[in-house]
């Protein structure tokens, strides 16, 4: 899905599926979506969400349906921190 420009705050939904920190390929962009697209329908179909947000095992965030989480926090935007299957974050400010 697609947001206009004009679009400034997302809604999201948070999966009640659990991603393992033990899967490497989360460490990839790789074509194999599925798990994320059906996750993001079932959000959206129930609360509308413009995004999805997946958790580890043991509730860190660690990604969205089709995009990367960046936080802004003052003027630093970061990601995520590193963890077994997350490659380190960004720092940008």
């Amino acid at each position: 899905q697609t947001l206009s420009p004009a679009s400034k705050l997302w809604t999201y939904g948070v999966s009640d599926r659990r991603l393992r920190s033990s899967d490497r390929l989360l460490t990839h962009k790789t074509n194999g979506r599925e798990l994320y697209e059906s996750e993001f329908a079932t959000l959206h179909n129930a609360t509308g969400c413009d995004e999805g947000i997946f958790l580890h095992e043991n509730d860190d965030v660690t990604k969205g349906s089709p995009t990367n989480i960046v936080a802004r926090l003052e003027a630093l935007l970061i990601t995520p921190p590193p963890s077994p299957a997350l490659p380190a974050g960004l720092r940008v400010g």
